[in-house]
């Protein structure tokens, strides 16, 4: 994905059009998806992480930065026994990943 259509999600998730912006993020550019999955994060749009972080484990179920995420916005959304899951899952892959702990 171009920084042009990052750039483009950005302001869409901004003006709080996620819907949108999950649209134009539908990619099978982990790198990307990944930035955009952080950004959701920080704008507290946790629910369009999950989806985001999701795909990105769906595309590479052995990147555990990505599943660690998922547990971030798990956790964000109240979904606590999820979120340990996720995890452990994170922690499975990368044993050394301290924030997971």
């Amino acid at each position: 994905m171009s920084k042009k259509g990052i750039k483009e999600i950005r302001k869409l998730i901004a003006s709080g059009k996620l819907d949108k912006a999950l649209e134009l993020a539908d990619t099978h550019d982990i790198k990307s998806l990944f930035e955009i999955g952080v950004f959701f994060i920080e704008k507290g749009a946790y629910d369009a992480a999950d989806k985001v972080f999701d795909r990105i484990t769906q595309l590479d179920p052995n990147k555990a930065t990505a599943w660690y995420n998922k547990g971030v916005a798990l956790g964000k959304l109240g979904r606590y026994e999820e979120a340990i899951g996720v995890y452990d899952k994170a922690l499975e892959l990368d044993p050394n990943k301290a924030t997971a702990w």
